[in-house]
């Protein structure tokens, strides 16, 4: 038996921040928008004592979302990377703000959101780094902001194929999100190929395309 990509205990959900329509398309001045922080803060909050990676598609979105937050920042450029990553994982902080950068060889248990801060560049990488929530099995989740309206590939990420974007765009789209994680990453496990959360573990934590009012339920 071969465990799926996607996590039962961990929700997937995508946030698209309306925008005033004056806003420039770069990539820092919106994801300091008080809207934005006060949502980021709030996902923080709801992690209720567990650790948070943010993940930015830059260094400099890194370096301005660890300014917002009070977080250590941790990226290529970053110094003390190995120091950084010690306190985290210490839990001397609860909080990191990161590129991809931060490798594939973390296993900390009680990382309870794993937040990305616009359009991952592959459902691959963000296969990867969405998985490193919720490890201890506890309830967790794992969210995407992106502005709504920002539907073309943004201009200061390089090198992704047009396949990647649409499978990107697919999984931020309207319907259940493990059907299209899953489907991708795993395709057809042991006979089964899933259709929608829970339609064979009635306790997997839904995403909110299959449960939009995830909010009120809190």
């Amino acid at each position: 038996y071969r465990a799926r990509t996607s996590r039962g205990n961990v929700a997937y959900r995508v946030w698209r921040p309306i925008l005033p329509r004056q806003t420039p398309r770069e990539p820092h001045q919106w994801l300091v928008m008080p809207a934005v922080l006060q949502y980021i803060q709030g996902r923080i909050q709801q992690a209720r004592g567990g650790r948070v990676i943010v993940y930015g598609q830059t260094k400099s979105q890194v370096q301005a979302i660890s300014r917002e937050l009070g977080c250590e920042p941790y990226h290529s450029e970053v110094v003390d990377r190995a120091g950084v990553m010690q306190r985290f994982q210490d839990g001397l902080h609860r909080v990191i703000a990161a590129t991809s950068a931060l490798g594939m060889g973390i296993d900390i248990p009680d990382i309870r959101c794993v937040i990305h801060i616009g359009r991952p560049r592959t459902l691959l990488e963000y296969g990867q780094e969405s998985g490193r929530a919720g490890r201890d099995g506890q309830a967790s989740e794992a969210v995407i902001i992106h502005p709504d309206g920002w539907e073309t590939p943004d201009p200061w990420i390089h090198g992704v194929a047009d396949a990647d974007f649409q499978l990107v765009q697919a999984y931020m789209g309207h319907g259940c999100r493990r059907y299209i994680l899953d489907g991708y990453l795993d395709g057809t496990v042991d006979g089964y190929t899933r259709e929608r959360c829970r339609d064979q573990d009635l306790d997997e934590l839904a995403c909110d395309g299959c449960e939009p009012d995830w909010e009120a339920q809190e």
